[in-house]
């Protein structure tokens, strides 16, 4: 099957903007999708169902398209938490992770939109990552939170920036703090077709389709 476009389902620009490094041609369209609606006790397994359900409610406005959907949810104590954005609350909360390890699950799905089938869902994936925050008493706190660039963000920190003075220890991929899992992303587009070294700007073929045992689709 013949692919035109590739969408981006997502109001982040953070992410537009990891996916904009690769040099991949594609679009962005906001998601018209309720993530708070999506529940459960599993931090990964809620990260995974927003991604899958973010693409697939732009996947059924758009044809001969392929549309990525990302989330990420953190998880410490038991507790999940996603975006703070009262100013109180994210005090608190940098309190709480002080001198704790904490994950944050970021989730991707690929969807495939066709003329005249309903949208396919080929890949569902997620990256782990570890984080430690050293400790961090009031007045660094507050110091952080002067700059304002914890805003909008999950976890109260922004890691590519003045955020990773917080940090002690990091295990995993980077990107995937950010909220989009790149290497991951892209072995799965290579997967299913799409090779954005070789060929950027597209049309691209997918592979043909198979199951696999977790009820996923991929393609060989």
């Amino acid at each position: 099957m013949k692919i035109n476009n590739l969408i981006l389902a997502s109001s982040s620009s953070h992410r537009e903007k990891i996916l904009r490094k690769t040099g991949i041609t594609f679009s962005v369209q906001k998601p018209e999708f309720c993530e708070e609606a999506v529940t459960g006790e599993d931090g990964k397994d809620v990260a995974l169902a927003r991604a899958k359900g973010k693409a697939m409610s732009v996947a059924q406005t758009v044809t001969q398209c392929l549309v990525i959907g990302c989330d990420q949810v953190g998880q410490v104590d038991g507790s999940q938490f996603s975006k703070i954005t009262d100013l109180q609350e994210a005090r608190q909360f940098l309190r709480f992770l002080s001198d704790k390890t904490h994950t944050l699950h970021s989730a991707f799905s690929i969807v495939y939109s066709g003329a005249q089938t309903p949208p396919n869902l080929l890949h569902l994936g997620a990256e782990s990552v570890k984080l430690k925050v050293r400790h961090i008493d009031d007045c660094l706190i507050d110091s952080y939170l002067a700059t304002r660039e914890w805003i909008g963000t999950t976890g109260c920190y922004r890691i590519e920036g003045i955020g990773m003075h917080l940090m002690e220890k990091i295990e995993g991929e980077q990107s995937a703090i950010i909220g989009l899992p790149i290497i991951s992303l892209l072995k799965a587009l290579r997967n299913i077709g799409i090779d954005g070294l070789s060929n950027p700007k597209g049309p691209w073929y997918l592979k043909h389709q198979r199951g696999n045992e977790e009820g996923q689709r991929s393609w060989t």
